[in-house]
């Protein structure tokens, strides 16, 4: 005779157990990988930020100035000049030393900030489309955000920024990189949005702590 089954139509008790314990696991292990995405992520960034600071040295090294900065660039590279537009005039302020220039200055094109990151593709120093102008010129962050140089933010001079940075993975990356603090120390950070009447560029860096619901730019120095 034929042996009943336990259950006429689904699970018996221990197949429905070890079902609930391997979702269990799932839910568990998936849970655990959100948790890790951000410092993997901010690991992965933090690479990044070191690397395009070494090939901003290297390039001083090698040719004594700084990408966007560099007088020569125009005839090393074939490019046109780094100009500023101030007051109705056309200015140039090639071969002082620093990489000028606001963060988000759509007014002008062919500033140093911008320059900089063609300098650094001319040369080799860093991949990318050696004919990007503009903002458009720099590199695009994991974030949706940008890399970009400008002259000061946050009373920090000559920086490296990233825009658009979750609150999570900017406290990791001050941790990484500084002190983890985000109004001291020499990565800081704002949570405040506004390309075209500041150019981002704020005088002081935030009170409050990283906030993991709000967005941020940080800067840090490129140079030692």
């Amino acid at each position: 005779m034929p042996r009943p089954h336990r259950y006429a139509g689904g699970f018996g008790i221990i197949e429905f157990a070890v079902a609930i314990i391997i979702l269990g696991m799932v839910f568990l292990f998936a849970l655990r990988g959100t948790t890790l995405i951000a410092p993997l992520r901010s690991y992965v960034v933090a690479q990044q930020i070191n690397q395009y600071r070494s090939a901003v040295l290297q390039y001083q090294a090698d040719l004594m100035h700084l990408p966007g900065d560099d007088s020569v660039a125009p005839d090393r590279w074939g490019r046109p000049p780094a100009l500023f537009s101030m007051l109705g005039s056309t200015i140039s302020s090639a071969g002082n030393g620093k990489i000028d220039g606001l963060l988000d200055d759509s007014a002008n094109a062919s500033g140093e900030q911008y320059m900089a990151w063609r300098d650094l593709r001319l040369g080799g120093y860093v991949e990318g489309d050696k004919n990007l102008v503009g903002q458009s010129a720099r590199p695009e962050n994991t974030y949706g955000g940008v890399f970009g140089f400008a002259a000061d933010n946050f009373g920090v001079e000559q920086v490296l920024c990233l825009t658009k940075v979750p609150g999570t993975d900017a406290a990791l990356l001050d941790k990484r990189l500084d002190d983890g603090s985000i109004s001291a120390g020499r990565l800081q950070g704002t949570s405040r949005w506004d390309p075209v009447d500041a150019h981002n560029h704020f005088e002081k860096a935030d009170t409050a702590a990283y906030d993991p619901e709000k967005t941020y730019i940080i800067c840090l120095p490129y140079l030692p």
